[in-house]
């Protein structure tokens, strides 16, 4: 089974992924591929030359925040970062795919967004309330200007949950979000993937 689970912001994917991984389903995240891609050598040295040296921590490492607040600002820097990660990273995930050997779980919050979902038997969308989701966020120390400028630049969630082959609903616990997950990957299982 390759499932695409995707979301809202702040709708609980990296905890619904990791409710798939306790099925036994091998999770993959795009966000977490992302993160190692924008490591690589080659491409801090391009956005530094795009951005200048603010760009880059002290560490070395590339300032995600600044990062953040340029490309949910600018819809060209967005497409040109977006242009320089994505390939990377949709490459990285359709080589582990290859193995029909386990069942796989792909957290991609852009899934739709890339017409990606053809890519996988079915498709999951995480579902909250508003205010669950501004909530997670606000725990997180994001503001709810951050949110609403990520947001503007997805799918609304009413549309992604139409595009979707199932839906989780996720406004309750972590053990309510558990005992979703079991149900539906046991019923996947009854029914055949």
């Amino acid at each position: 089974m390759r499932i695409g689970l995707t979301g809202g912001i702040g709708c609980g994917k990296t905890a619904a992924a990791a409710c798939f991984g306790r099925q036994g389903f091998r999770v993959i995240s795009a966000d977490r591929l992302s993160h190692e891609v924008l490591l690589a050598p080659d491409l801090l040295r391009l956005i530094q030359e795009r951005w200048g040296d603010e760009v880059i921590l002290e560490n070395g490492l590339p300032d995600r925040k600044f990062i953040a607040s340029r490309v949910f600002a600018n819809p060209a820097d967005r497409a040109w970062l977006e242009s320089m990660i994505h390939p990377k990273v949709q490459k990285a995930w359709q080589t582990a795919i290859e193995d029909k050997s386990v069942d796989w779980v792909v957290e991609i919050p852009l899934l739709f967004e890339k017409g990606w979902e053809g890519q996988f038997d079915r498709t999951v969308c995480l579902s909250a309330t508003r205010e669950h989701q501004l909530a997670r966020l606000k725990e997180r120390g994001w503001t709810e200007a951050e949110f609403e400028a990520r947001e503007a630049v997805q799918l609304p969630l009413a549309e992604k949950e139409r595009r979707a082959t199932h839906i989780l609903r996720n406004d309750g616990t972590v053990g309510d979000l558990e005992a979703a997950v079991t149900k539906l990957v046991s019923q996947w299982r009854t029914q055949g993937a």
